[in-house]
């Protein structure tokens, strides 16, 4: 019996289980606690607005300076300037509330592609008939995207609330069971 890698079934080597690993840890650098604290600009582009988002805020920015600026040499006074900047600051607010439920969905829109993807994979390395450096390609395919996976659920939690404790930890179970466990026993040499 060889120790030949070709001779085993096409289950998690050290790679793959590094590759999830290290799936969480970036996941965690990229997330609110660490990328969010030290620059959070770059965190907002990345996982609450885009860049269509980012450029509309900008516009938003400029429209309230130009307005607190009018506001100011008009004469008018304290309590309607309080006000009108309550109501810039109120639009203001709204339109970040938006942009950033539009970005979030279309990450989550991406995180659904990813596990759909990974199912997929799943399947074709059950019901195929592929020689087993085929199904390796597969396996560590559906491991790159479980890793991506990861790592977008750790750099935007806000991506899993609302999701109910139920699917979470049958997703994650799923996601330990296609980690770990061999999927295909038969193969083509």
């Amino acid at each position: 019996m060889s120790n030949d890698r070709s001779d085993r079934a096409p289950g998690p080597d050290h790679r793959e289980i590094y590759l999830i690993i290290a799936a969480l840890v970036v996941g965690i650098a990229l997330g609110p606690l660490v990328l969010g604290t030290i620059a959070p600009a770059t965190y907002d582009r990345l996982f609450v607005l885009d860049g269509q988002g980012m450029a509309d805020l900008q516009q938003q920015q400029d429209k309230v300076r130009n307005i607190k600026q009018l506001l100011s040499t008009s004469g008018a006074t304290y309590a309607a300037l309080e006000e009108q900047l309550r109501q810039l600051d109120a639009e203001k607010n709204r339109f970040l509330l938006d942009a950033s439920r539009r970005h979030l969905n279309r990450l989550g829109g991406l995180m659904t592609a990813l596990v759909l993807a990974v199912v997929a994979l799943m399947l074709i390395e059950a019901v195929a008939l592929f020689p087993r450096s085929a199904l390796r390609r597969l396996a560590a395919a559906r491991y790159m995207l479980l890793a991506v996976w990861i790592t977008l659920a750790g750099a935007q939690p806000m991506l899993l609330r609302g999701t109910s404790s139920l699917f979470v930890i049958t997703l994650v179970g799923v996601t330990i069971v296609a980690a770990v466990v061999p999927i295909a026993t038969h193969t083509n040499e």
